[in-house]
């Protein structure tokens, strides 16, 4: 008994018409009969084979049934094809807020059942069942939808997941799986900075740092005579009355100064919160986004295996754009790596403010910094230190080393790194899990005000 199966249909999948569209990139496409095929086929087959055997007609009656429900679905049966269509509510969300991925089904005939399920999904959490069973009437869309959350920062790829459709009659049905080429961008929960740094070069732009220079500004520098020249409403009358004679006020003016962040993308250590590159990445965050609103241009300069600059600009759009640079360095293709040897005293500004992130956990990252240091750049760098594993695992079983040993080994080279940074006169800062970003700013400026004081005190 031979039957002719209907055509296998050409995988379907919606173009994405909006910005928070998911663009969809369909596999194979798996049609096949389904047991009440098979199941109906054997018991028409095994009635007509029977009857002829022993002779009977009247066992033509027991299959009959089946003959016609399969001898239905061949004729007016066929593979279901359903267009699919996916949507997320936000391209953008926070770790651990909700996100929610709409998917819209749409078929030309009808579909008895049509089945969504997600597949795996690293780095999101489902809230509630991965699997929706509906049905479909003709040329009228539904929607399912899936609640997941992401559990981490970056770049993440949204979870793949598969159709599959049954015809109304039951006995064919298709399955394909959908890969997501769209991202998620999650973003991370940023270190809050209110300390600004205060730089010892200004812009001649009116900004929030205070200059140790004298114009015009909010805070009072001195007193002196009344000079030809000065305005009137510097002169300060109480003053003024008590000299029998004009006196002006002098104030310090309010500049603005260039900050660039170099953050260390060689490598991170720990895991979860204490994760070195997760902190590195929310202090970034917060310092650009503090002295942005200062009205500072900051820069960013990525090194790692790569090396990736944006040059200091002004803005939220350019917030933006930073905020995107520091979420791609969870993905393996962030930076250029033709450009990664280049000296970072040729790329940066000379009255520039570095704000150096760095675990300090190779030398190479130190060597970058010494060209700056050698002109007298000012350099802050804050090292997100890390508490030592409760088990160290050691390479080799017939290893007879002591894991402590070699862990103070490694405390006493980043402690030399440390000492070889300060001499060159940049401010280091210890960065411990348990302490707010704000402590290690106020540790900064207490370092740069003491320093400046040491420099102006007089040589005998």
């Amino acid at each position: 008994m031979t039957l002719a199966l209907p055509p296998a249909p050409s995988p379907v999948a919606a173009e994405p018409d909006s910005d928070t569209a998911v663009e969809l990139s369909p596999g194979p496409l798996y049609c096949t009969p389904t047991v009440l095929f098979y199941g109906l086929a054997f018991l028409g087959g095994l009635a007509v084979a029977t009857a002829l055997l022993l002779q009977r007609p009247e066992l033509l009656a027991v299959g009959a049934p089946s003959l016609v429900l399969l001898g239905r679905g061949l004729l007016v049966g066929r593979y279901p094809t359903v267009a699919v269509r996916a949507e997320l509510d936000t391209p953008r969300a926070l770790e651990g807020d909700l996100s929610r991925l709409s998917i819209t089904l749409l078929s030309a005939d009808e579909v008895g059942i049509v089945e969504v399920e997600l597949g795996e999904m690293p780095g999101f959490e489902p809230v509630g069942s991965q699997r929706r069973v509906i049905s479909l009437a003709a040329r009228r869309p539904r929607t399912v939808t899936f609640v997941i959350v992401p559990l981490d920062w970056g770049v993440v790829d949204l979870p793949s997941f598969t159709v599959r459709a049954r015809a109304g009659t039951g006995l064919f049905a298709s399955a394909l799986r959908y890969r997501c080429t769209t991202s998620l961008r999650v973003h991370i929960n940023e270190e809050p900075a209110r300390s600004q740094l205060e730089p010892m070069a200004f812009r001649r732009v009116v900004g929030s740092h205070l200059s140790a220079d004298r114009s015009d500004g909010c805070e009072i520098a001195d007193i002196r005579p009344y000079q030809e020249g000065d305005r009137l409403r510097s002169i300060n009358w109480r003053i003024s009355a008590r000299h029998d004679a004009p006196w002006v006020t002098l104030r310090h003016p309010d500049r603005s100064t260039t900050v660039v962040l170099v953050l260390d993308a060689y490598g991170s250590f720990g895991d979860g919160e204490e994760n070195t590159l997760r902190r590195t990445v929310r202090a970034a965050m917060g310092i650009a986004r503090l002295h942005l609103d200062l009205q500072d241009p900051v820069g960013l300069l990525l090194l790692g295996h790569g090396r990736r600059w944006l040059e200091p600009q002004l803005g939220i759009g350019h917030l933006a754009s930073l905020t995107d640079a520091l979420l791609e360095l969870s993905t393996q293709s962030w930076g250029d790596l033709r450009h990664r040897r280049q000296r970072l005293d040729l790329l940066l500004p000379v009255d520039s403010v570095v704000v150096a992130i760095s675990p300090l956990l190779n030398e190479v990252f130190g060597q970058l910094l010494q060209p700056l240091l050698a002109r007298a750049q000012q350099v802050h760098v804050i090292e997100p230190i890390y508490r030592m594993p409760e088990r160290l695992v050691l390479p080799d079983e017939e290893d007879n080393g002591d894991p402590s040993a070699a862990w103070r080994i490694f405390s006493i080279e980043q402690q030399l790194r440390r000492r070889a940074l300060t001499s060159l006169g940049a401010s280091v800062s210890a960065w411990p899990v348990e302490e707010p970003l704000e402590s290690m700013l106020v540790q900064l400026r207490r370092a740069q005000r003491a320093r400046r004081a040491t420099m102006r005190r007089p040589v005998r």
